[in-house]
């Protein structure tokens, strides 16, 4: 299994989705999703290469979606992995432009 490490970039993103959410639904809404987000990353640690390739935006970098629910649908974590550490560098909805990645 490889180390896990959550950029700070990851982070704000996850903040991001939290207010958004809670906002617009409810706190509870908002905290079930992100620690659903944030339980996933440990699959990405015991599977980093699970998902998909994104070399297209960055060299070494791989996507997951999550799971299609009401309340996580169109949410991808981009991470990359190397020497036996995964970073988490993004969670983001499908709906906004990847390219900013790059």
């Amino acid at each position: 299994m490889s180390r896990l490490r959550v950029a700070r970039s990851a982070v704000l993103d996850l903040d991001e989705i939290w207010t958004y959410v809670a906002m617009r639904e409810s706190v509870d809404a908002a905290e079930r999703l992100v620690e659903f987000l944030t339980k996933r990353f440990a699959l990405l640690a015991q599977h980093p290469g699970a998902g998909r390739k994104r070399d297209d935006l960055r060299a070494g970098l791989h996507s997951l979606q999550s799971a299609v629910t009401a309340s996580t649908i169109g949410r991808r974590t981009y991470r990359q992995e190397n020497e036996g550490v995964v970073r988490v560098l993004h969670v983001r909805h499908t709906a906004r432009d990847e390219r900013a990645l790059r």
